[in-house]
């Protein structure tokens, strides 16, 4: 997880339906709501972020995997095009990305939240005997840091400089570790 992004929660936004759900999201598209600091990080990079990892430009997509990026006010919004414009000439390709104004988000179900990381399950249960709730897990620095590596961000020398920033037990440490490496050798 990048420094000064708090945590993030996947969800669904951009429709009108209230109350989506994975198996009935109507007219919203799955999305990712990030909480950061903005004396750390800046609107602008994380938008720069958005655009880098986006693989497919021209994919036109179902209304539920569209690209699609939100803003708060006209600023926002002159950020987001300014920078989509500036990658669009990087790449010499347009972007097929909705542009909206954020009216709403609704936040997954608890299963989706730090998908990823769950998969690892002493890893989850280490963090269940330090958070009460799912939202509290959700909603930890270090959780997000530990999904990342689990979906392969970061590298293990990454890891070695926060490692015993995560509140994981031994066992769990040699376990995110061995994952890590495994990863790395894949890369």
């Amino acid at each position: 997880m990048k420094d000064g992004v708090k945590y993030t929660e996947v969800g669904y936004a951009g429709g009108d339906m209230t109350d989506p759900e994975y198996k009935n999201m109507g007219d919203h598209t799955e999305t990712v709501q990030i909480h950061y600091i903005p004396e750390i990080i800046s609107y602008e990079e994380l938008v720069e972020m958005f655009f880098d990892t986006q693989t497919c430009p021209h994919l036109n997509q179902s209304n539920q995997y569209r690209s699609i990026l939100f803003y708060g006010d006209d600023e926002e919004r002159d950020i987001i095009l300014k920078i989509m414009e500036k990658k669009e000439k990087e790449i010499s390709r347009k972007f097929d990305t909705d542009i909206r104004l954020f009216k709403n988000f609704y936040a997954a179900e608890n299963y989706h939240q730090k998908y990823y990381f769950k998969r690892i399950r002493k890893l989850y249960y280490d963090m269940k005997e330090i958070y009460n709730t799912e939202k509290q897990i959700t909603m930890s620095t270090a959780v997000g840091h530990m999904n990342g590596y689990a979906h392969g961000h970061g590298s293990y020398e990454l890891l070695k400089e926060e490692i015993y920033d995560l509140g994981l037990t031994e066992e769990g440490k040699d376990l995110l570790i061995a994952f890590v490496k495994e990863l790395d050798k894949r890369k």
